[in-house]
């Protein structure tokens, strides 16, 4: 009896990966000009994205802080990071060092999820001197490890990234406008309230709340 000879014959492909993460600066939080001081308010916010592969065990969270101007890290204090629904340790000082500003965690990022970051802070009136812009501006740092394959996972290639800019200013500004709707010209009879009106105008305030 005889035999033809084996030949070798294709299998299926097996592709491994490990489970990864994105962060992102949240484009629904803009930058923002506050009248200091202030406390508990939000001064930078990201997304973290986890991958479809497997979840990641979050265990660290870092903060840089780079102040310009008259903003220094003495006016930027209790600061904290609020990340899902929970919130960080409380830290009763800031600081410009790079790598300073960190938090251990135990949170769970399951896979093909989002979770929000957000930094929060007290803000002293010294954060402002008037001059030129006194902002500060937060980069995030998050690390952690996949729950599957056990490898070290880092965002943005283990380097910070850069969230909103925050400008510190001493009072809001009111802005008074000539409103589209003032009519061009009007006949008016003695002793009668035109229901247009001889004149509009359009109030405008920023950088905090104002009462007329």
């Amino acid at each position: 009896m005889r035999y033809a000879a084996a030949s070798d014959q294709g299998a299926n492909t097996l592709t491994v990966t490990t489970g990864s993460m994105t962060l992102a600066k949240d484009q629904a939080y803009g930058s923002q000009s506050i009248v200091v001081p202030i406390n508990a308010y939000k001064i930078g916010q990201w997304v973290l994205s986890g991958s479809s592969t497997e979840d990641v065990n979050l265990d660290t969270i870092q903060v840089d802080l780079a102040f310009a101007s008259g903003f220094a890290a003495a006016d930027l204090t209790n600061i904290y990071v609020v990340y899902g629904t929970k919130t960080s340790a409380l830290k009763a000082s800031s600081s410009a060092t790079a790598g300073a500003n960190t938090w251990s965690i135990s949170q769970v990022l399951p896979k093909n999820t989002s979770m929000t970051f957000a930094f929060y802070g007290d803000m002293a009136s010294a954060a402002t001197d008037g001059g030129a812009a006194d902002t500060v501006i937060p980069s995030l740092l998050v690390s952690g490890t996949t729950a599957s394959s056990a490898t070290a996972v880092n965002t943005n290639s283990n380097a910070v990234l850069a969230g909103q800019t925050i400008t510190a200013v001493s009072t809001g500004t009111l802005t008074v406008s000539l409103d589209n709707g003032t009519p061009q010209a009007a006949i008016a009879v003695a002793g009668a309230t035109p229901t247009d009106g001889s004149l509009k105008v359009k109030l405008a305030s920023s950088n905090e709340d104002m009462y007329v």
